[in-house]
């Protein structure tokens, strides 16, 4: 499956920036929750939050990966 995917977004230039931003918007979203969450000391949200980072983060790097790699 995650064949797939990387062949889609070599094909596919403007679908391979568009989850670029797409993994980036959810990272940001995951260190904000952290942060706010370590903040209010509310341990539960802060790990869900590190796990939208790591979501955001695996995504940038399958994103990069498939755009960046030879044809």
């Amino acid at each position: 499956m995650l064949d797939k995917i990387m062949q889609r977004l070599q094909r596919d230039r403007r679908l391979a920036v568009f989850a670029l931003i797409l993994s980036t918007v959810f990272f940001g979203l995951g260190s904000f929750a952290t942060q706010t969450a370590i903040d209010a000391k509310e341990g539960v949200y802060a790990i869900l939050g590190i796990a939208l980072m790591a979501a955001g983060l695996i995504g940038q790097l399958l994103t990069l990966a498939a755009l960046f790699r030879s044809r």
